[in-house]
């Protein structure tokens, strides 16, 4: 469980929402496999602080019948997403390598850009969804070195103040 949180979180780094502010949340329907056991649960991160130029983010990782797993971790707010990086992304997906696609999920029906992933080997491991929400990301599908695989979909988004 310890992998998903890091990487959730490395995850995030590189795809938090644009222009982030103390109060952007967004939770995502989580499902993960590993060794042929499928588990359902949530993933819910928001900017809980700011402080000069760090945010503070929280995640939690929530399967029914197992601890809440809580993290914070400071990140450099030049490390997030803007709206002029999602913007960017949207108008040019496809010189990106990307596809454009209005994605539908409980959170609503989004203009996003489909992007692939890549490992540290730069082997392709999945794909996100880039739209204007909270954190940048509509929906993800990835699988790890391990084997194991994971899909977050967002589920509710709420921007802060």
């Amino acid at each position: 469980m310890k992998l998903l949180l890091t990487t959730a979180a490395l995850m995030f780094t590189v795809a938090a929402y644009a222009t982030p502010k103390v109060g952007d949340t967004s939770e995502f329907a989580l499902t993960m496999t590993q060794s042929g056991q499928t588990r359902v649960g949530s993933f819910l991160t928001s900017i809980v602080s700011e402080a000069g130029d760090q945010m503070t983010v929280a995640t939690t990782v929530h399967f029914d019948g197992q601890p809440d797993q809580h993290q914070e971790e400071s990140r450099a707010k030049a490390d997030l997403l803007t709206d002029e990086k999602i913007n960017d992304a949207l108008a040019n997906c496809v010189q990106y390598g990307g596809a454009l696609e209005a994605l539908v999920v409980p959170a609503g029906t989004y203009p996003t850009c489909k992007l692939p992933s890549f490992d540290d080997a730069h082997k392709q491991n999945g794909s996100f969804w880039i739209g204007a929400v909270a954190f940048g990301i509509v929906k993800e599908e990835q699988t790890t070195a391990d084997g194991t695989s994971y899909s977050l979909v967002l589920k509710t988004t709420k921007n802060g103040q």
